[in-house]
């Protein structure tokens, strides 16, 4: 009996589902952005995790600063 609904389940599902829609995702890297900036950003996270350790904010801080700065130049650029 099982067999028989799900048999019959799956073939309407076949016939009234479409299923060549496939979603595309989005690249994380966004255009324009260098790799230095790129490794900025990894710094800065690893500055933040540090940080939430360690409490020290100067150290964050400053690579924060650093990663606007470079950000913003690529902007400019692209």
């Amino acid at each position: 009996m099982w067999s028989s609904f799900k048999d019959r389940l799956l073939a309407i599902c076949l016939t009234h589902i479409p299923g060549g829609c496939i979603v595309k995702r989005k690249s994380k890297k966004r255009n324009g952005t260098t790799k230095s900036t790129i490794k900025l950003i990894r710094k800065r996270e690893e500055a933040w995790h540090k940080y939430k350790s360690t409490q020290n904010y100067a150290v964050y801080k400053r690579i924060r600063n650093k990663v606007a700065t470079a950000i913003g130049n690529d902007k400019e650029k692209f």
